[in-house]
This record gives structure tokens, C-alpha cells and sequence, in this order.
């Protein structure tokens, strides 16, 4: 009797402890899943923004090749206009030189001819 009084009492004080110690790893588990949440949390927050940063840094980079590429075409353009405008003005100035030959040809022609047509006059004359 005396013994299941002492055991009983040393039951409600294992049961107690053993209540306690539970509530404290409940305790220490929840308090843990907090923290665990909150740095994963953190943890996609950084990486989030890292990409935001990465997209930007993306974006820009692009828009400065496009920049540079419209640069490049715009003094490509203009490089071609100038060649064009070039060989245009070569053309003309070509143009210019064949026909002045040509007119020096027949020039020369129409006095090889006036030439030749007053030599068959001399020539009809003397006869």
C-alpha cells in the first residue's frame, strides 16, 4: 500500500515530466518551424530579387546591343549612300568624258569628211 502510494506518486511524476518535456519539444519544434519558414522565405526573397537584378542587367544588355546595332546599320546606310552617291557622281562625270569623245569623234569625222569631200572636189575640178 505504502509502495503503490510512492509508485503512484512516482508515476504522476514521470507522466508530469514526461508531459513537460513534450510540451517544451512541441515548443522547440514549432519555434524551429517558424525559423526554418522565415529563412526560406528570406532565402526566396534574395533569389527573387537576384533574378529581378539578373532580368534587368538581361534587358539592358540587350538594349545596348540593339543600340550598338542600330548605330552600326545607321553608318552602314550611310556608308552605302556615300559609295552610291560616288559611283553616281563617277557615272556622271564618265558620262561627261564619253560624250565629249564622242563628239570629238564626230568632229573628227566630219572633217575627215569635209576633208575627203573636198579632195574629190579638187579632184572633179582638175578633170
Amino acid at each position: 500500500t505504502k509502495l503503490q502510494a510512492q509508485l503512484g506518486l512516482v508515476e504522476q511524476r514521470v507522466t508530469t515530466a514526461v508531459e513537460q518535456v513534450n510540451a517544451h519539444l512541441t515548443a522547440d519544434v514549432a519555434r524551429l518551424d517558424a525559423q526554418v519558414a522565415a529563412e526560406r522565405e528570406e532565402r526566396c526573397k534574395v533569389v527573387g530579387e537576384e533574378r529581378e537584378d539578373r532580368r534587368k542587367e538581361v534587358a539592358a544588355e540587350r538594349e545596348e546591343r540593339c543600340k550598338v546595332a542600330g548605330e552600326e546599320r545607321e553608318e552602314r546606310l550611310e556608308d552605302m549612300a556615300a559609295e552610291r552617291e560616288e559611283r553616281v557622281k563617277e557615272a556622271g562625270e564618265k558620262s561627261v568624258e564619253w560624250q565629249g569623245a564622242l563628239e570629238a569623234e564626230r568632229n573628227a569625222r566630219g572633217a575627215a569628211v569635209a576633208e575627203e569631200s573636198a579632195a574629190r572636189l579638187q579632184l572633179t575640178q582638175r578633170v
